[in-house]
């Protein structure tokens, strides 16, 4: 701890890959200050319709995924202030095994707890080196005065503190990911913990290693397990938010390549008929199957995504309404069923209804 040459280059790294998958989401429409969820579902958020259909690369990948500069600073700010110290408490390698861990458990915490979320961010991780801080001061043995280890442990304690009661009192705050990732790093902080000039500190670190690859190799299949178990009561709900993700990321797309129709008609490339075409080939078809995707789901009234649905459902209806208006009004030059078409198309905003962000 007190070798002035050390360098927490571990902490830089994370904290660099942190800035750069920001820096890649930002450029492809993440949104820097109001988010995209689509975008971050696409790169990797911890979706969990889709984490546990499946996809469980997301428990990782979410950890590198923030919702905004403002998330971002936070989680970078702490882990760049608390990083080096345990970096240099641990060594490089243990440091990254209880960032792995607690980050991978603070992420099946946050889909066990609540298996609708879409939740990302380094907080996990971070409050897994923040628990495996302070299990590193409650052993023992490393040679620590006193008083600093008195000073720390308080500054953790009240931290934490501070961290629950912030995130019972303020939505959108994962206290499930923060409360999962504490426990776990506090677990393996004890396991790892090396008992500095100790004569058997050798023997004991092997130990140590063991211990905690065990207790990994049962925490992250256990977490699997209850995350599946929490999501089975909510299959309907997660299949809605399923449909809603394949809807919200192909509607793009249909609307692109119909505004670029609608441009070459206006320059005479092509005539009516064909934007008539255009319209029932493509865009109505398209509308049709979203409208019946996102009403299959059979949610029950009590459910908290019930009104999105119906909601999104009367605008996709809404939508192929307009569009066959349009498509009759192209094709029977009436100008009258365009101004229609128009209007009812222009009524809603929008029918994405998308889940929480955390």
């Amino acid at each position: 701890m007190q070798d002035p040459t050390f360098l927490p280059w571990m902490t830089r790294a994370l904290v660099g890959a942190n800035l750069l998958v920001f820096l890649l989401m930002a450029v492809a429409g993440a949104g820097v200050i109001t988010p995209d969820a689509v975008v971050h579902i696409a790169w990797g958020s911890n979706f969990a319709p889709l984490t546990v259909d499946g996809q469980w690369w997301r428990l990782p990948t979410s950890t590198f995924v923030h919702f905004g500069a403002l998330h971002l600073f936070f989680n970078m700010w702490v882990l760049w202030a608390t990083g080096g110290l345990v970096e240099r408490l641990f060594g490089h390698g243990r440091y990254l095994a209880i960032y792995a861990v607690t980050g991978l458990v603070g992420s099946l915490a946050s889909v066990t707890w609540n298996p609708l979320v879409n939740s990302a961010g380094a907080s996990g991780a971070i409050f897994g080196l923040i628990g495996a801080q302070l299990a590193f001061f409650m052993r023992g043995g490393h040679r620590i005065p006193g008083e600093v280890i008195r000073a720390q442990r308080a500054s953790i304690v009240g931290f934490i503190a501070f961290s629950v009661v912030f995130g019972i009192t303020v939505p959108g705050i994962d206290n499930a990911a923060h409360l999962g990732g504490l426990a776990s790093g506090f677990c393996m902080g004890w396991l790892l913990a090396r008992p500095l000039g100790a004569a058997s500190s050798a023997r004991v670190a092997r130990g140590g290693i063991l211990l905690a690859a065990v207790f990994a190799c049962a925490i992250v299949p256990a977490g699997i397990w209850a995350a599946g178990r929490a999501a089975s009561g909510h299959l309907q709900e997660q299949a809605f938010l399923r449909e809603w993700n394949w809807y919200s990321t192909q509607e793009p797309g249909v609307l692109s390549g119909m505004k670029e129709t609608i441009a070459a008609a206006r320059q005479g490339q092509l005539g009516d008929a064909r934007l008539a075409e255009v319209l029932e080939q493509r865009t109505i078809p398209f509308y049709r199957e979203a409208r019946e995707r996102l009403g299959s789901p059979r949610l029950p009234e009590s459910s908290p995504l019930a009104g999105q649905q119906s909601q999104a459902v009367a605008f996709t209806r809404d939508r192929v309404a307009g569009f066959e208006l349009m498509a009759q009004g192209i094709r029977e030059k009436d100008s009258a069923k365009l101004e229609r078409a128009v209007r009812q198309l222009g009524g809603r905003e929008s029918g994405q209804a998308g889940p929480g962000e955390h």
